[in-house]
């Protein structure tokens, strides 16, 4: 009884490392859209920015929740009012985005068309 107790829980903790791909990576994920080079920097404390042809464009806080990530704009020409939600995949050092909710149309065509390479 109890060694079945043991493995219930073991499989309700270790289900959403496999569901949901383990944790979020942090670092820096770059992609290419027309001419200019476009990054997203996700910093262990919480910070995030984006940055366009190596200028910072952005800065904010992230969260992550499972397979959500909230990202909240606090500085920049092109910060956003509220807060973008986005479901994250990450796999062969590619991070990939797909919307939930957000009412900023740039940031949300930006983060969630193609795949983000990480930069070593």
């Amino acid at each position: 009884m109890k060694s079945t107790i043991f493995f219930g829980l073991t499989i309700l903790v270790l289900a959403p490392v496999a569901v949901f791909g383990g944790e979020f990576p942090t670092g820096k994920f770059v992609k290419k859209m027309g001419e200019m080079q476009f990054a997203l920097r996700f910093d262990p404390d919480g910070a995030y920015a984006v940055e366009m042809n190596d200028q910072v464009m952005v800065g904010g806080t992230f969260e992550v929740s499972n397979d959500t990530l909230t990202v909240n704009d606090k500085s920049g020409d092109r910060a956003c009012p509220g807060p973008g939600k986005y479901a994250w995949n990450y796999k062969d050092k590619e991070l990939s985005f797909t919307l939930v909710s957000d009412e900023c149309n740039g940031r949300s065509q930006a983060m969630s068309s193609g795949s983000w390479l990480m930069k070593e």
